[in-house]
């Protein structure tokens, strides 16, 4: 029997990962670098978007995760803004 989750939303916020583990999981290399456009964004960057945004709430909100996870966020937002940026 699994442990049921103590914190309110937390339904959603697993919802929410599990559907975007699903989606992503099977996308090849190429669909996940198309661009709907050239001036846009590739669907990986987006997906990474979503990633870190997910994680720098699990990490700064709820004070889960170590150093290096924050670590890793900071870096993954720093590269999002030189992509925005170029």
């Amino acid at each position: 029997m699994t442990q049921e989750p103590s914190l309110p939303g937390i339904y959603t916020w697993k919802y929410f990962h599990d559907s975007l583990r699903e989606t992503i999981a099977p996308l090849t290399t190429d669909q996940l670098a198309f661009r709907a456009a050239p001036d846009q964004r590739s669907l990986g960057v987006i997906m990474q978007h979503l990633i870190a945004g997910r994680v720098y709430w699990f990490h700064g909100f709820m004070g889960e995760g170590s150093p290096a996870d924050r670590q890793a966020v900071r870096l993954s937002v720093y590269q999002e803004r030189q992509i925005a940026g170029s």
